[in-house]
C-alpha cells in the first residue's frame, strides 16, 4: 500500500506579526513649538508624528528653515530618521542617539530667513545631554528685528546652565557679525555634557545692581556705535548708575546695520534683556534705536516679576520658577518662538 504524503502548515513564527504591526507614535498636530518636539522627542526618545502642519494656510508644510533644523540635528544625533509627505504638512520622527558627531567639529550654514539664535534655543537641550562635547559652528545671520539676538543668547544661556550647578558651562563666540538680511555672520559654540542637573528654586528676582550691553555696528561708520551708548547712558543714568555699554564695530557681515543688547543684572544673580537693530527701510537713527532699547528693559524690569524659560526635560527634585506678565521682548516675539 503507498504511504500517505500529509502536507502540513506550520504556524508563522510570532516575530513575524510583531513587524506587521504598526509602530506606535505620539500623535502631533500642528506648527507651534516645531524645534521643541523634536528636541523633546529626542532626549525621551519618543516617536512622534506631526500632522496639518500648516495644512490651512496659503503655503503649507514645513517652511525651509524648520527644514534646515532637521538636517542640523541629524548632524548631531545618529539614527535620526525623518520623513516628510509631499506637502510638507505630516511629519514622522524616530530620534536618534544624540553623539554631537562624537565630539568632531560641525559646520552648518543656516538659512537667513532667520536668526542663528533660532537654531541655538533648539540645539542646546540637545548637546547637553549629548555622547560628547560638542563643537559647532554656524554661519548666518546673527542680528535682526524679529529674534533674540546671539548677544543676549551668550549672555543668559551661561548664567541659567550655572543656576543648575554645572561647573563648566557653555562657551558662545560671535566670531564674525552679520546683520540682516544678507547676513555673513559666524558663531561658534561649544559646551560641555552632563549627567544631572540639580533643581533651583527661581522665585526672587532681586533688584537690579548693574546694567551691561553692547551696541554694534557692521559696514557703517564706528560714530553710530558711540551714538547709540551715549543716548542708553542717557536713559539709564536717572535710574542705576552702574552702566556700562561697549562699541563693536565690525567690517565683516554682507549687511551694513546696527543694533544694541542691554542685559540687567539684579541682586539674585538673575538677568533680565533687552534687543534692539535698525529696520532696513525705515527713518531709523542710531539715537532711535538705543533709546528703543533701552526703554524695552526698563519696562521690562518693571512689568516682570520674573519669567524663565527653561526647555530642558531632566531636572532632578523640585523645580519652583516664578512668572508674571509677559514682557515687551516676549510678547512681541511669541509667535515667533512657537515656531
Amino acid at each position: 500500500m503507498p504511504a500517505r504524503i500529509l502536507s502540513l502548515r506550520l504556524p508563522q513564527n510570532i516575530n513575524m506579526k510583531q513587524k506587521q504591526q504598526k509602530e506606535e507614535f505620539t500623535i502631533l498636530r500642528g506648527a507651534a513649538y516645531f524645534r521643541y518636539r523634536l528636541a523633546m522627542a529626542t532626549l525621551t526618545g519618543t516617536k512622534i508624528k506631526i500632522k496639518e502642519i500648516r495644512s490651512e494656510e496659503v503655503n503649507p508644510g514645513i517652511t525651509e528653515y524648520e527644514a534646515d533644523f532637521i538636517r542640523l540635528l541629524q548632524k548631531v544625533t545618529d539614527g535620526s530618521m525623518v520623513k516628510i509627505n509631499r506637502t510638507g504638512t505630516k511629519l514622522k520622527y524616530k530620534p536618534g542617539l544624540i553623539t554631537n558627531n562624537n565630539g568632531l567639529p560641525v559646520v552648518h550654514e543656516c538659512k537667513k530667513s532667520r536668526c542663528i539664535s533660532y537654531y541655538l534655543e533648539g540645539l542646546l537641550p540637545l548637546v547637553l545631554f549629548g555622547k560628547a562635547p560638542v563643537n559647532i559652528s554656524l554661519q548666518g545671520v546673527t542680528n535682526d528685528a524679529t529674534e533674540v539676538s546671539v548677544d543676549t543668547f551668550r549672555s543668559i544661556v551661561p548664567n541659567i546652565l550655572t543656576q543648575f550647578g554645572l561647573e563648566e558651562t557653555a562657551i558662545i563666540d560671535i566670531e564674525e557679525r552679520g546683520i540682516y538680511p544678507d547676513g555673513g555672520g559666524k558663531v561658534s559654540m561649544r559646551c560641555p555634557i552632563v549627567n544631572l542637573l540639580e533643581s533651583v528654586n527661581l522665585t526672587e528676582e532681586g533688584k537690579v545692581k548693574r546694567i551691561r550691553g553692547v551696541a554694534f555696528a557692521a559696514r557703517t561708520s564706528p560714530q553710530i556705535c558711540n551714538r547709540m551708548v551715549e543716548t542708553m547712558r542717557g536713559v539709564f543714568v536717572d535710574f542705576i548708575p552702574d552702566v556700562w555699554v561697549h562699541s563693536d564695530h565690525s567690517k565683516a557681515g554682507l549687511s551694513a546695520g546696527y543694533g544694541a543688547s542691554v542685559i540687567a543684572e539684579t541682586t539674585t544673580g538673575m538677568l533680565i534683556s533687552a534687543d534692539s537693530v535698525y529696520k532696513s527701510g525705515t527713518e531709523c537713527t542710531p539715537e532711535t534705536v538705543g533709546k528703543e532699547c533701552a526703554l524695552r528693559l526698563l519696562d521690562d524690569v518693571l512689568a516682570v516679576s520674573y519669567e524663565l524659560l527653561i526647555r530642558v526635560g531632566r531636572v532632578r527634585g523640585q523645580f519652583v520658577p516664578a512668572s508674571g506678565p509677559l514682557s515687551h521682548g516676549h510678547q512681541f516675539q511669541r509667535p515667533r518662538l512657537q515656531s
